[in-house]
C-alpha cells in the first residue's frame, strides 16, 4: 500500500504540475500575442508619421524654394494700375469680334507678399458664338490672368446669345 501511495502522489503532483506548466504556457503565450499586436499597432503608427514627418519636410522645402519663385512671378502679374487699360482692351477685343460689350469692376482685394491682388469684374456681351469663342480665345493670349467664376449663356435669337461673365483679374 506504501507503493501504491507513493505512486498515486507522486502521480498526483507530476499532473499537478504538468496542468500548471500549461497554464503556465497558456497564458504566456496569450501574453506574447497580445504584446506582439501592440507592437505591430505601434510601428503601423511609427511608420505614418514617419510618412507625415517626410511630407512635412518635402513641402517645407517646396515653400522655401516657392519663395524664391514668388519675386519672379510676381514680376509677371501686371501692377494694379496697369489694370485700367484691361477694360479697355477687352472692349476693343469684343468690339473686333464684333461682338456688344457692357463691363464694370465690382469688389478688390488688395495684394499681400504670398498672394495676389484681385479685382472682381462683371462683363456682358451678345453676339454670335464663334465670335465669343475667339473672344475668349483672346482673354486667355492676353497678358493679364483672369479667372472665371461664372459664365451664363443666354441664346436670344437663332445664332445671337447674352453672355454674362463674372471673373476677376490678378494684380501685383
Amino acid at each position: 500500500m506504501d507503493f501504491k501511495r507513493w505512486i498515486l502522489i507522486n502521480g498526483s503532483i507530476s499532473a499537478g504540475l504538468v496542468l500548471i506548466l500549461a497554464l503556465l504556457v497558456f497564458f504566456t503565450g496569450r501574453d506574447i500575442a497580445r504584446r506582439a499586436d501592440l507592437i505591430r499597432s505601434q510601428r503601423r503608427d511609427l511608420a505614418l508619421q514617419l510618412q507625415v514627418f517626410e511630407s512635412l519636410v518635402s513641402l517645407r522645402s517646396g515653400a522655401e524654394r516657392a519663395d524664391k519663385l514668388l519675386p519672379s512671378i510676381q514680376g509677371i502679374l501686371p501692377a494694379k494700375e496697369q489694370l485700367i487699360e484691361f477694360p479697355k482692351k477687352m472692349e476693343l477685343a469684343a468690339k473686333s469680334n464684333q461682338l456688344g460689350f457692357g463691363f464694370r469692376f465690382d469688389a478688390e482685394t488688395g495684394g499681400t507678399d504670398k498672394e495676389p491682388g484681385t479685382d472682381s469684374f462683371i462683363l456682358t456681351s451678345y453676339g454670335r458664338y464663334q465670335n465669343f469663342t475667339k473672344f475668349l480665345k483672346f482673354i486667355e493670349d492676353s497678358k493679364y490672368f483672369v479667372g472665371f467664376n461664372s459664365f451664363d449663356l443666354n441664346r436670344r435669337a437663332e445664332n445671337n446669345f447674352e453672355i454674362l461673365i463674372k471673373g476677376k483679374v490678378f494684380s501685383q
